[in-house]
């Protein structure tokens, strides 16, 4: 059940507060939605991979480094997931605004 609700917050969360985002900012650019999904995926992946990896390898004084690995890998791949799709989803709010004015 925690490992649902964490995949939820991660590819949920971004794209809610870029739509929010694009809702708040009246400008006629796709740019809002992608900063927003961004801010919030680096911000989730810091308090809830990072830090508690972290936190982990201090309390047993683990020298290997992997989980460094696997965090920065996710990190790298949930970045341009959510760039890709709040580009997308960007440019789906513009074209519906344009078309709507």
């Amino acid at each position: 059940m925690v490992s649902i609700v964490g995949a939820a917050l991660f590819l949920a969360l971004p794209q809610v507060a870029g739509w929010i985002a694009s809702r708040v900012t009246q400008r006629s650019s796709w740019v809002p939605w992608p900063a927003a999904a961004i801010s919030v995926f680096s911000a989730l992946w810091y308090v809830l991979c990072w830090l508690p990896g972290q936190r982990a390898a201090e309390a047993a004084e683990m020298r290997c480094g992997m989980w460094v690995v696997a965090a920065v890998s996710m990190l790298a791949v949930g970045l341009v997931m959510h760039t890709i799709a709040g580009v997308v989803f960007g440019m789906l709010m513009l074209r519906r605004r344009r078309a709507r004015a």
